[in-house]
């Protein structure tokens, strides 16, 4: 009986490990080089240290990206992102610490695929 639990047992750890979490975060730091709008609602952001800009989120519906770690980023959150990264871009000042977490991340800021989509857990910019 206990060889069958323990087979049992050893067929559901597998079947879970054969199915990885795939949410992943990653850390850019830089300058805010580029804000863009994508028509019908998209924002979009590349810092110094990126390759290409990427979505962060929406003004007119609710984001939510797959492996997000945060959840949904409503459209008035996003307005409220898109007038931080807009100052922080006029005023020249550094992003110290902007943390994307998605399903799909590249292993380093330099290397995101064009357009890729993001969800913006968290970004930071010092006074001064």
């Amino acid at each position: 009986m206990k060889t069958n639990s323990a087979k049992a047992a050893f067929a559901a750890l597998a079947i879970l490990f054969a199915f990885p979490a795939f949410s992943a975060s990653l850390v850019c730091s830089g300058t805010v080089a580029e804000l863009w709008y994508h028509q019908p609602g998209a924002v979009m952001v590349k810092l110094s240290s990126m390759n290409t800009a990427v979505v962060v989120c929406d003004l007119n519906t609710d984001w939510l990206v797959p492996g997000s770690l945060s959840g949904t980023t409503t459209p008035g959150v996003c307005k409220l992102i898109y007038g931080a990264l807009l100052a922080a871009n006029r005023s020249g000042a550094v992003v110290q610490s902007m943390i994307f977490d998605a399903d799909t991340l590249p292993a380093s800021c330099n290397s995101f695929a064009f357009f890729a989509k993001t969800n913006l857990r968290f970004f930071s910019v010092p006074e001064g």
